[in-house]
């Protein structure tokens, strides 16, 4: 936790290589099964990190932005 690093946020933040096809298909499953399985959209309250949905939009991220908000 050393930096507010839980498994949703690293679903969302993890740099894709270049050379997998498939990677934007499997980021999504992942954030579909940590929201199934009860991830928290916002881990951190009362901090300044910035929550899952924040960073998938600053990066452009709209369908895992729409997953995180409707689970909001």
């Amino acid at each position: 936790m050393e930096f507010k690093e839980t498994p949703l946020i690293t679903a969302v933040r993890i740099e894709p290589n270049p050379d997998d096809d498939t990677f934007e298909q499997r980021r999504e499953a992942m954030v579909r099964f940590l929201l199934k399985h009860g991830a928290s959209t916002s881990p951190f309250e009362n901090e300044s990190w910035p929550t899952p949905l924040v960073w998938v939009q600053k990066h452009g991220l709209d369908n895992i932005a729409e997953l995180l908000s409707a689970a909001e």
